[in-house]
């Protein structure tokens, strides 16, 4: 504040702010001045209206800047330079005072205008002088809207002419959806149910049966017509029970009325064991034998399985082989830094599963991707389990390695062939070609008694399966002069079913066993034969005590 006329231009002796861009009595900053209303403000850098409002006298792009900054595609704001306000710098690309570039064109970003002519090739509309770029090229002229293009190759006319896009495309992604523009300068909007040929003319993206469906609807067991379904026309629905789907549903070509496929013998209506002939009331389905679910290969090159549900399952081989399978259909999942290595054993838990092979080869599944991880040894690994993503043992001719989440590590005393790896909930067990029978506790082994105190019996009986029972048991399969089915806790043994047995599973007392021959079991409170009619079985797993599925060199039975 002052009160001379020479400092406020107010009459000597009333007090007034020091006019702007003074500072008498260096009350402001080295890099300030007053600003007229008695505060101070930056030289430069500070909003501005006009010229006068700014210490430098160069008030330009809203802000008092260092000079006048006049000379093309300069600037002196953040906005249109990138930098500090109050400096004068090279304009941004895109950015222009009014007139300052020919036609609707913009400053280039190097001091200069852009000026493309009618089909030149643009990357924005502010390179062009229509101010219309479309598909990679300037038009001549202004070509806003919708479905609007000047390109032949997306309107069919001359390249640079203004037209509507063609019918049934959409090449700058301006419909919504899946729909496309109708040739008109507008998008296709056809509601649901109405006739269509072409996804890109219904409003929801989608045709199936010849009508704009509510959703893909592309399962193998739904529709979207009333005369399928018995829903309204353009609803996705289930198809009814027992409908056949040529080639769609694997190896059973029959829906279940819940869009997925099942077994044609499936029956959903029992409520006891009597209901059904085979007395297997599972689920209220009865269980009334066995069908191919799939992949019905031509060569037998598959050598193990786990499932998770019955619409979720795994199979492995040789050459690097997995499927899966999702209730309806089987993919392969190909994981190149597997290489062409065999694969011998799957397991998972939760989230994650975990194959391994030949050479050491090793992938886990984390939920959403696979990953091939560096092996333990380059031998080969015959078995693996999984407890979580942090506990995962493998082992084959080899020691039994765990897998930390990070890295592998080798348990102490667990050097053997081992055949089989199995789990109940967070304790693993093992057993050997020379017969070691052993529960891993994380980084050690504790060691049960097997075989000892069994007159008769050789001292390396190998254990070629494993499967938990409720409590401390197991059921095994060892073999000897023969391959029994057994039920031991380690130091006693009860042979449940005798010869040749050769595969195995179990989902808490429900057990399943299988000979290579086709005969297979199922114990309920006694065993019941469930003969599967197909020779070479060579794995089992079930996941429910209900349903069972029995894998073949190339095929997969489920019952």
């Amino acid at each position: 504040m002052a009160c001379s006329f020479e400092l406020t231009g107010e009459p000597s002796g009333l007090c007034a702010p020091v006019r702007s861009g003074l500072d008498p009595r260096e009350q402001c900053a080295e890099t300030a001045v007053c600003n007229g209303a008695g505060g101070c403000r930056e030289l430069t850098g500070g909003a501005c209206a006009i010229d006068a409002e700014c210490p430098t006298g160069h008030c330009r792009d809203g802000v008092c800047c260092s000079e006048s900054c006049d000379d093309l595609c300069f600037g002196c704001s953040q906005l249109r330079t990138g930098e500090a306000d109050g400096i004068c710098r090279i304009a941004l690309a895109g950015t222009a005072r009014p007139g300052e570039c020919e036609g609707a064109a913009a400053c280039n970003g190097a001091g200069a205008c852009f000026a493309k002519q009618a089909s030149e090739a643009c990357a924005a509309d502010y390179e062009c002088l229509s101010g219309s770029c479309r598909d990679g090229a300037c038009c001549s002229e202004l070509c806003a809207g919708t479905c609007m293009s000047c390109t032949a190759r997306t309107t069919g006319q001359p390249d640079s002419v203004c037209a509507p896009v063609l019918d049934l495309t959409d090449p700058l992604d301006q419909c919504s959806g899946a729909t496309a523009c109708d040739g008109t300068g507008a998008c296709h909007d056809a509601p649901t149910g109405t006739s269509c040929t072409d996804a890109g003319t219904c409003a929801s993206g989608a045709c199936v049966n010849g009508v704009c469906c509510d959703a893909a609807c592309d399962g193998v067991c739904v529709a979207c017509t009333e005369v399928l379904t018995g829903e309204r026309d353009g609803q996705c629905a289930p198809l009814p029970a027992g409908t056949e789907v040529s080639d769609a549903c694997v190896g059973v070509p029959v829906c279940g009325g819940d869009g997925h496929c099942v077994i044609a013998t499936e029956q959903r209506s029992c409520a006891a064991t009597t209901d059904c002939a085979t007395g297997i009331c599972c689920d209220a389905i009865c269980r009334n034998g066995w069908a191919s679910i799939g992949p019905n290969m031509s060569v037998g090159i598959l050598r193990a399985i786990w499932a998770r549900a019955s619409d979720d399952i795994y199979v492995v081989g040789d050459d690097a082989l997995i499927l899966h399978y999702d209730g309806d259909r089987w993919a392969t999942v190909t994981i190149p830094a597997l290489g062409g290595h065999d694969l011998f054993s799957i397991d998972g838990a939760g989230d994650i599963v975990a194959v391994v092979g030949d050479a050491g080869a090793v992938a886990f599944h984390d939920g959403r991707v696979w990953t091939a991880v560096s092996p333990p040894s380059a031998a080969a690994l015959k078995a693996v389990t999984v407890v979580s993503r942090d506990e995962i043992y493998a082992a084959g001719a080899t020691p039994i390695y765990r897998w930390s989440g990070q890295s592998w590590t080798t348990l102490d005393d667990s050097t053997d062939d081992w055949l089989t790896l199995w789990r109940r909930g967070a304790d693993v067990y093992g057993g050997s070609a020379s017969g070691a029978f052993v529960n891993v506790q994380g980084a050690s082994l504790a060691r049960y008694s097997w075989p000892s105190g069994r007159p008769g019996t050789p001292a390396s009986v190998a254990i070629l399966r494993g499967a938990a029972l409720p409590g401390n048991e197991h059921l095994v399969i060892s073999r000897g002069p023969q391959q029994h089915v057994e039920r031991t806790n380690g130091a006693t043994h009860t042979t449940e079913l005798f010869n040749d047995y050769v595969a195995l599973s179990t989902s808490g007392a429900i057990r399943f066993a299988a000979k290579s021959n086709g005969d297979l079991h199922r114990y309920e409170a006694e065993w019941t034969s469930i003969a599967t009619g197909r020779a070479g079985v060579i794995a089992l797993t079930s996941v429910d005590g209900c349903s069972a599925f029995a894998l073949l060199p190339n095929d997969v039975l489920k019952y």
